[in-house]
């Protein structure tokens, strides 16, 4: 009997991994955005008086923006393909926070909203494939 040890594994190049981890951490920014809004709305009920209604309204809209772009995210990343398409996700994500943090009204919030939660659907479904085209195969 022989002890081979078996055949170690190739070190991934540090560059890939930074981009895998930036992919993985803007995947997380759905996890991050509802856990914000926990702590928010009754800031945002006072500020802008919101009736329950509007709350309902922007607490539930990033689950129907995160939907609208979760089904149009095969479009864009096939026409932009993957890369601009991670991209263009996180700078939707910055610039739909920079609105909501800004605004003075209940429409500039939604309006950030509605930015926001397409961000996240292109995210959750861009994300993984890019993290798959960049990594090699084992």
């Amino acid at each position: 009997m022989s002890s081979a040890s078996p055949p170690t594994p190739p070190q991934l190049p540090l560059t890939l991994q930074l981009t895998v981890l930036c992919a993985a951490l803007n995947s997380c920014n759905l996890g991050y955005d509802l856990g914000i809004t926990a702590d928010v709305t009754p800031l945002l009920e006072n500020a802008f008086n919101l009736s329950e209604d509007n709350v309902s309204l922007f607490v539930g809209s990033l689950n129907f923006f995160a939907l609208i772009g979760a089904l149009v995210s095969p479009r864009v990343s096939d026409a932009l393909g993957r890369r601009f398409s991670f991209m263009l996700t996180s700078v939707m994500f910055i610039f739909g926070v920079s609105i909501q943090s800004v605004s003075n009204t209940f429409g500039a919030l939604m309006f950030g909203r509605c930015i926001l939660g397409t961000a996240v659907g292109l995210g959750l479904a861009i994300d993984p494939l890019y993290i798959a085209e960049v990594t090699p195969s084992a």
